[in-house]
C-alpha cells in the first residue's frame, strides 16, 4: 500500500463494533432479523435462502461494526482476511483501473455477504473494493472462521456458494452487456437486471430500491454519461421508464425487453 492509501486508511470514518453496542438503539436499529434481510436483499439473492438458526450461528461468530458514509470497507489489492454479512445499509463495489477511473460494480444491502472473491481463504488479494454509501452495519467474519462455519453447517456452506454464483451471474451478465454494440441495447439489458436484482414492485411499475446515478450506469455499459443521458431521455419520451425525484421507474418492462434484444 503506498503512502497516500496508508494516509488515508487511517481517516476511514468506521465505527467500531463497540462503539455499535454502545450507540444500538440511539444512532441506529439493532441487527437485522432472517426476516428482515429476507425482505430488503435483492430477489434471488441468496439471503432468502439462509435459514434462522444459521443466521443465528454467524451472528454469534461474527463482530457487529458500523461504516460511516464513504468509509472504505475493503480495498482492492489488499489481502483478503475478512468477509462482511450487510445487516443494514448500502455498500458500492468497484473496480479500479491503472488510470484511476472507478467502475461501478454493484450495490449491495441488507443480507448481502461481500468480500471475496475468495470467501474461505486469506491468502488472496481483493480484485475490487468496497465502499459504505451511507451508514452501513455489517458482520465481519475471518477468512478461517467462515471456513470453518461451512464446513460444520450445510446452510452456511450453500448461502456462499449462491452468492458466489449470484457474483459470477452479475459479472457475466456485466461482460455480455459490454459485448453487445449499441448503447441503447446494453442500457436496456442493464435496466432489465437492475430490476431483476433490485427492483420494487409500485403501481406505477418497478422502482429501483438504490438511486444509481448515470455515471454508475455509464461506467456499467461501457459509454459516456452524456450518451446514457440521450438514452435514458429516449427511454423517457417512449413511456418505457420515468425518472422521478431521482428515482428510476420500469414502466414497460416487455417494451424494454424487445429493445434489449
Amino acid at each position: 500500500m503506498n503512502a497516500q492509501a496508508r494516509k488515508a486508511s487511517k481517516k476511514d470514518p468506521i465505527i467500531s463494533g463497540r462503539d455499535c453496542a454502545q450507540n444500538h438503539g440511539k444512532n441506529g436499529r439493532s441487527a437485522a432479523s432472517p426476516a428482515e434481510l429476507d425482505e430488503h436483499s435483492p430477489r434471488g439473492g441468496p439471503s432468502v435462502r439462509l435459514g434462522k438458526s444459521d443466521f443465528a450461528l454467524l451472528l454469534a461468530q461474527g463482530r457487529e461494526t458500523r461504516f460511516a458514509p464513504e468509509a472504505a470497507i475493503f480495498r482492492q489489492g489488499d489481502t483478503n482476511v475478512s468477509s462482511f454479512l450487510v445487516l443494514n445499509g448500502l455498500v458500492r463495489t468497484f473496480y479500479s483501473s491503472p488510470l484511476g477511473k472507478e467502475i461501478t460494480l454493484a450495490y449491495w444491502s441488507n443480507g448481502d455477504l461481500i468480500g471475496g472473491p475468495h470467501f474461505l481463504s486469506g491468502s488472496f488479494k481483493h480484485v475490487w473494493s468496497a465502499k459504505a454509501i451511507e451508514l452501513t452495519s455489517a458482520l465481519v467474519f475471518r477468512s478461517a472462521d467462515l471456513e470453518r462455519l461451512c464446513t460444520e453447517n450445510p446452510g452456511i456452506a450453500k448461502f456462499v456458494i449462491e452468492t458466489v454464483s449470484l457474483k459470477l451471474n452479475w459479472v457475466s451478465m456485466l461482460l455480455q452487456t459490454l459485448g453487445t454494440q449499441s448503447v441503447c441495447v446494453r442500457l436496456a439489458r442493464l435496466l432489465l437486471q437492475l430490476a431483476e436484482m433490485y427492483g420494487v414492485e409500485i403501481e406505477d411499475g418497478t422502482l429501483l430500491r438504490h438511486n444509481f446515478t448515470q455515471e454508475d450506469l455509464a461506467n456499467m455499459v461501457g459509454a459516456t454519461r452524456q450518451w446514457v443521458s440521450i438514452t435514458l431521455g429516449s427511454f423517457q419520451r417512449d413511456k418505457i421508464i420515468l425518472i422521478r425525484k431521482r428515482q428510476l421507474i420500469i414502466l414497460d418492462k416487455e417494451l424494454l425487453s424487445k429493445v434489449a434484444r
